[in-house]
């Protein structure tokens, strides 16, 4: 059985679906699973202010598209995933809207506030992971071609642009996606894995990071920057502070 017939059979399964219902369940569980997060993340301990919220947006949208994304091979695997298929396309666009807004903060902050106190936001800040020194540019870049193409794909999502290109090159457009997806792998790795490996090393107690869950539990206790992978407190100020005092020198 080729993918469209499988499609087509699954679809089938869940009948006749006013798509206003489709949208409005969707953007409960969008409503959920962020208000969820943002307990866990309260869990951890962090402050919830601005900065927080764009996280978990980025974070929100990014499992989202994930959930879209797994949908169709799901449904080879468990019959019950057959009737959420309908749902692919709202979750999709939803999680993209969410990072869209997170995307529109961030960049913000990385050219329009010069006293943003993340080391995120410092655009030639360098990540040392490894032993390696990485530019943020990188994480920068990963983001925007990710965004780029999650854009694309939001434009085509309709039936005119499949009648248009034709259904099976339409179906080859939307699996770029999962390149889309690496690239973002690629810019959370960066930016946070100097709090995956505390968490790995034990310095921020049992709960993972929220952004290693998917693809900061700031403790009063000693805690590892990013630039030097070395115990001191606290993360975000220490970062910032090496990186003015190099600037200066």
């Amino acid at each position: 059985m080729t993918f469209a017939e499988h499609h087509s059979k699954v679809v089938q399964k869940a009948g006749n679906v006013d798509p206003r219902s489709i949208w409005i369940k969707t953007f409960i569980v969008s409503v959920i699973m962020f208000a969820f997060f943002s307990f866990y993340y309260a869990l951890q301990g962090f402050r919830y202010d601005l900065f927080a919220i764009n996280v978990l947006l980025g974070i929100s949208g990014m499992f989202l598209i994930g959930m879209s994304f797994a949908l169709s091979g799901l449904t080879y695997f468990w019959n019950f995933v057959d009737t959420k298929l309908i749902y692919r396309k709202q979750l999709g666009l939803t999680g993209f809207y969410m990072v869209l807004v997170h995307a529109a903060f961030s960049f913000t902050n990385y050219f329009f506030i010069a006293s943003s106190p993340k080391p995120e936001f410092i655009i030639d800040y360098i990540w040392r992971i490894g032993g390696l020194e990485i530019s943020n540019w990188i994480a920068f870049f990963a983001a925007v071609l990710a965004l780029a193409i999650f854009t694309f794909m939001a434009l085509i999502s309709n039936k005119y642009a499949m009648m248009e290109i034709g259904g099976m090159r339409w179906r080859s457009f939307l699996r770029i996606g999962y390149v889309a997806y690496l690239l973002i792998v690629i810019h959370f790795g960066l930016k946070r894995f100097f709090e995956w490996d505390a968490w790995i090393s034990g310095y921020l107690g049992l709960l993972p990071p929220l952004s290693l869950v998917l693809l900061e539990r700031k403790k009063k206790k000693p805690s590892i920057t990013p630039e030097t992978s070395q115990v001191t407190t606290p993360i975000q100020s220490a970062a910032v502070a090496e990186h003015n005092a190099d600037s200066k020198s």
